[in-house]
């Protein structure tokens, strides 16, 4: 009964942190923002009254009161639940308390012990006065939040007195339950359970790691991924349905894991060691000559490290030859005595301890995955799309979980009746779903029943492993370093890392072309005047034509959703205008033509890239094209399988073919139009029209940026140079940076190949281990290197672009002087990071002891502002070549096109998105356009007469 409170009370307090957390995204301009905590109440109380009244400022806004109202209300009722709830447990735990003090009486009575012991008077009391204290501070909240902004200070100060209040009963309560701890006994009875538990934990170590592994990634995975995999259940039924399966089975398989290795009696093996040990040496050494056969044979480097594994537990055989005969004797007595005590029959203590953590593991994923839909669904009930109301998402969730709650209750009763059954048949349905999930990405196996399925079997593997080193002698090359049984696990850990130590790193090259790229790229001024002639800037207009410069921020999906959807949005996808309805002057001109080029980092690079490929001399494209590749597609799921399965073996092997990055290029290939197609070719110079791509990737041997461009960024003389050397090179070289068109070709740097735009946007968005890191060849010495994504050298795009902008605008200067139709360079910055709107609270003195750790990291924190800060001062001087000033629709030439944080189910930083987190995006990109002066100047510029 105690459990089941606990559990419910739980999930109480995740929808009231849920709901919290939405109150605190109600946000105003020059309004703090907080949640229902954050009302009278901070520590210490210096600001709490203006605090309060700038919260409560906020939420009077008359767009955000009727949602806060309906929070507020929902609020207040369940916090009165979770106080009864709280209430029941408190009771109860202090009844257990109560009687275990009376069994184990303290050395020396105390007042605190006389209150755990006394009747229900002193219980009733203290449990009264909580309760008085926290319905007293939640009426008094809902009478600050009806009052608003012109509270009395008086409200404020007596509501912080009862939260005060309210605190101290329950440190007081704490106190007196923790008094019991004194008694010697009691202490002793709690560290023999402890001791107890732990060895169950250890011998359970392989399901307590899978079940761990899955419920700590569903309750602990920071950026919001995990909530918007769960908000996928109400765009597919079947999906929540499979989760809750999968979820099922893993704990069903831990349960059978821990029966299996804990319950179940298995006697040592009775060959005599030495023909045990002959087997073994044997094994060893056939496997170590077939190994080095295929390590020769077919030049697999890896393989070595598993050879090389196990002849030096064949080379520490020779070192146990080596010892007294007693001493050998000896150890092998202390292994078998060690196995048996540990592979031998529970006590009958032990027995009840076993059942009840075995039941725990079964419970906990399906529990996660239940909390995991109460923390991602309660701000759905509040903020939903048109088409949904809040009874219908709680029916929904509820059926979703009724229905994975008899899956669970029917995989139970099945594994009590045909264990050995269960088992086989948890492992027969796991493998052909693991299977077509690493095989095609349409399949639509959710990733967390991927997830789920692979824990599953590699629990059920190491089972089989551990069960067989606990009943087995462990080979004398082990047992010289001190091993009873054969560390399955840990050798395969020393494999893993040997292997990766000695491969040659080619299983991640990068995929290229056959088309052989030349070192020096395009030529700028090429791309110029590329540019000029398809908006026809030579001839005499009297408008000013904008050239815009973009930079696209990294952020995983939503980047590319939001990078894609605004440029879509802004420009379109016409490269020209068949029917001549383009500007006066210009009649073939479309304003995707005003793009010069495009930079940006990780999920940005994809947008950016995925939209020059879209572009057209057609109108047959659909407005949304990047709903299929960005928001109706999941690039998570086929990857993640192909990392577990093909490329964990691959690491131990070495074999060829495509890695999990290729994976991922091929899924962008089929979604989006014109990926496979050359990134080299076909870009801004004179006869094409498509902007210049100037991604941006991380050097991880240096942390240089790598510039994933057909535009050099550096003097093709001085590629030699370090990029992290203070001499280095050409005066006009970018600082701290390498040109991909110097690592364009083969293992031996002696043919120059291309790369597809799936693989150079992928090479900015390489983030491991999802994607691993891709490998190059420098064109001019036979060094290597790895690109990961561009997000840790720069994830904003801003400085390429700014070397960009440094070489170009002379170039511009030259022809704004020259004549022709003035160019106005404008840059646009596309930031798919949610920008608070609130003011910040003011910072209190920071206490001299902290100041070190306190300001290490926020220098960093601070390189995405600096960044754009740069762009900002650059892109407000004066339009170069023009001495005077130029009638602008504009008011500023640096424009940034950002979500900003409102009530509403916010994108997360993630790999897949729902279609609830696609709508929020959708409805943040259109207020902008239609709210914001700038951006709306901007487009009526760029489409004018379109």
């Amino acid at each position: 009964m105690l459990v089941l409170l606990m559990l419910v009370a739980g999930g109480v307090m995740l929808a009231m942190g849920a709901m919290n957390s939405l109150l605190a995204s109600a946000q105003v301009v020059n309004q703090q923002a907080g949640g229902v905590e954050s009302l009278a109440w901070r520590l210490p109380p210096g600001d709490m009254v203006e605090d309060t009244r700038s919260i409560l400022k906020a939420w009077a806004d008359g767009d955000l009161h009727d949602l806060t109202s309906r929070l507020m209300v929902t609020y207040f009722i369940a916090d009165l639940v979770y106080i009864g709830l709280y209430c029941l447990i408190i009771w109860r735990v202090w009844t257990v308390v109560r009687a275990k003090i009376k069994q184990f009486p303290p050395p020396k009575p105390t007042r605190l012990k006389r209150l755990a012991t006394s009747e229900r008077n002193a219980r009733v009391l203290l449990l009264g006065l909580l309760t008085v204290f926290d319905l007293a501070e939640n009426s008094l909240r809902m009478v600050l939040f009806h009052k608003g902004p012109t509270v009395a200070e008086p409200w404020i100060w007596v509501s912080f007195g009862f939260t005060s209040a309210k605190w101290l009963t329950v440190l007081f309560i704490a106190a007196v339950l923790l008094d019991c701890l004194r008694s010697p006994q009691l202490r002793n009875r709690l560290w023999d359970n402890t001791r107890r538990l732990l060895k169950v934990l250890w011998r359970a170590r392989v399901a307590t790691a899978a079940v761990a592994l899955f419920t700590g990634l569903v309750l602990l995975e920071p950026t919001g991924q995990v909530n918007d995999l769960l908000r996928q259940w109400i765009d597919a039924f079947n999906v929540g349905v499979f989760a809750i399966a999968a979820a099922c089975a893993l704990g069903i398989g831990a349960r059978l894991s821990v029966r299996e290795l804990l319950l179940e009696d298995y006697a040592e093996d009775d060959r005599e060691s030495g023909t045990a040990d002959s087997g073994f040496r044997f094994g060893f050494l056939a496997a170590s000559v077939v190994l080095m056969a295929l390590a020769v044979g077919f030049h697999l480097h890896p393989l070595w490290g598993v050879v090389g594994v196990l002849l030096l537990i064949e080379v520490l055989e020779l070192l146990w030859r080596r010892m007294p005969y007693g001493t050998e004797l000896a150890a092998e007595k202390k292994a078998t005595e060690i196995r048996q005590v540990v592979a031998g029959p529970p006590l009958d203590r032990d027995r009840q301890t076993i059942h009840r953590y075995s039941n725990v593991l079964t419970g906990a994923p399906v529990i996660a995955l239940i909390y995991g839909a109460i923390n991602a669904y309660t701000p759905a009930a509040f903020v939903l799309p048109d088409d949904w109301n809040s009874l219908q998402v709680i029916v929904f969730v509820v059926g979703v979980v009724l229905t994975g709650t008899v899956f669970t209750l029917f995989g139970l009763v099945i594994s009590e009746l045909l264990p050995r059954l269960t088992a086989m048949l948890i492992v027969v349905a796991a493998l052909p779903l693991a299977v077509v999930a690493a095989c095609n990405d349409q399949a639509g196996v959710p990733s967390l029943v991927v997830l789920a399925v692979m824990l599953t079997l590699f629990m059920a593997a190491l089972t089989v492993t551990q069960r067989f080193s606990e009943r087995w002698p462990v080979p004398r090359g082990l047992l010289v370093l001190g091993f009873s049984r054969v560390p399955f696990a840990l050798l395969l850990v020393v494999m893993l890392g040997v292997c990766s130590a000695i491969a040659d790193g080619s299983a991640h090259d990068t995929r290229r072309t056959d088309d052989p790229q030349s070192r020096e790229g395009i030529a700028l001024t090429d791309a110029w005047h590329g540019w000029l002639e398809a908006n026809c800037a030579t001839t005499d207009q009297a408008a000013p034509i904008p050239l815009i410069l973009v930079s696209s921020q990294g952020g995983g999906q939503r980047a590319a959703y939001w990078t894609a959807s605004s440029l879509t949005q802004l420009f379109g996808t016409r490269l020209s205008d068949a029917k001549g309805k383009g500007p006066k002057g210009c009649p073939d001109r479309t304003p995707a033509e005003a793009v010069f080029a495009l930079g940006g980092a990780s999920g940005g690079s994809l947008g950016n890239t995925a939209w020059v490929s879209n572009l057209n001399n057609d109108n047959d494209r659909p407005q949304d094209w990047y709903a299929k590749p960005f928001a109706l597609s999941d690039p998570l799921t086929r990857p993640l399988s192909w990392m577990l399965s093909v490329d964990l073996a691959r690491a131990y092997v070495g074999f060829g073919g495509s890695d999990r990055a290729a994976i991922i290029e091929e899924g962008i290939e089929r979604r989006v139009e014109g990926m496979g197609q050359s990134y080299f070719d076909d870009l801004r110079r004179t006869g094409s029209k498509r902007p210049l791509l100037m991604l941006t990737g991380t050097q991880v041997e240096t942390g240089c940026r790598m510039n994933i461009s057909a535009v050099r960024l550096t003097d093709p003389d001085h590629v030699g140079d370090a990029c992290n050397n203070v001499e280095r090179g050409h005066p006009s070289d970018a600082a701290a940076t390498n040109d991909i068109l110097d690592y364009l070709c083969d293992k031996d740097g002696t043919t120059p190949g291309g790369l597809r735009r799936s693989t150079a946007a992928l090479l900015s968005a390489r983030f491991p281990y999802i994607s691993p890191s891709g490998r190059m060849y420098n064109c001019t010495n036979d060094s290597a290197t790895n690109v990961v994504d561009g997000g840790y050298a720069d994830n904003t795009g801003v400085d390429a672009m700014l070397e960009l902008w440094r070489r170009l605008a002379p170039m511009v200067s030259d022809h704004n002087r020259g004549g022709g139709a003035t160019v106005v360079p404008v840059f646009l910055m596309l930031d798919n990071h949610y920008r608070a709107l609130a003011t910040p609270r003011a910072a209190g003195r920071v206490q001299e002891l902290y100041i070190p750790p306190s300001t290490q990291g926020r220098p960093d924190a601070l390189d995405d502002v600096a960044a754009e800060q740069r762009a900002h001062a650059a892109f407000s001087e004066a339009i170069p070549g023009e001495d005077c000033p130029v009638d602008l629709p504009l008011d500023s030439r640096f424009i940034a096109i950002r979500p900003s944080v409102s009530p509403g189910l916010q994108a997360p930083l993630a790999w897949s998105l729902s279609q609830m987190s696609i709508r929020d995006l959708d409805h943040q990109r259109n207020t902008k356009f239609a709210e914001d002066p700038t951006v709306a100047a901007l487009s009526k510029w760029v489409q004018a007469e379109h």
